[in-house]
């Protein structure tokens, strides 16, 4: 018996900046943050897509099965750092912000979503691995409450996946 599912994607190489699977990225308008707001065609792609998996959750739902989304660390649409600077430093309170508003924004546009996996330590490419002036350990814990905060705000729950590298 099944009752919970996972959905990711894998890396699409027409999505430049992204070395990993995002769904959140996927079906995010972004349009608190205009200069890099989905338009057009790609706008008309996350529509497309939000119905299909708005279709995946419903046929779930049916079954009884709860629908996760998977994502991972910090992730930006293409450009986010250079319409807006301070997005690329986690001192600042626009990325945070920018953050939950993208959580909240996919949320709403599927509100039958049971939560979200979150993976932290994924690979060494990610923003908070990147930052040198920030203390990681509460950029994580941070990461997680917000997480945390988006998915109680909309009933779901948060499993905070990590892995650890023991060959190194």
């Amino acid at each position: 018996e099944v009752n919970s599912m996972i959905l990711e994607f894998h890396p699409n190489a027409e999505q430049p900046g992204r070395g990993f699977a995002t769904l959140v990225d996927d079906l995010a308008l972004d349009e608190s943050a205009p200069k890099v707001a989905k338009r057009g065609k790609a706008k008309d792609e996350v529509l497309k897509l939000r119905a299909n998996i708005g279709g995946i959750i419903q046929q779930a739902a049916k079954q009884k099965i709860d629908v996760y989304f998977a994502d991972f660390e910090i992730t930006f649409p293409r450009g986010m750092t250079e319409a807006y600077p301070s997005a690329a430093d986690l001192n600042s309170e626009f990325a945070w912000r920018f953050l939950e508003r993208r959580l909240d924004e996919v949320w709403n546009a599927l509100p039958q979503l049971a939560g979200i996996v979150l993976y932290t330590d994924e690979p060494d490419d990610l923003i908070i691995y990147n930052q040198k002036n920030i203390d990681r350990q509460a950029a994580v814990r941070r990461l997680i409450e917000l997480y945390l905060r988006v998915c109680r705000r909309h009933g779901g729950r948060l499993a905070v996946c990590t892995f650890a590298d023991y060959t190194s």
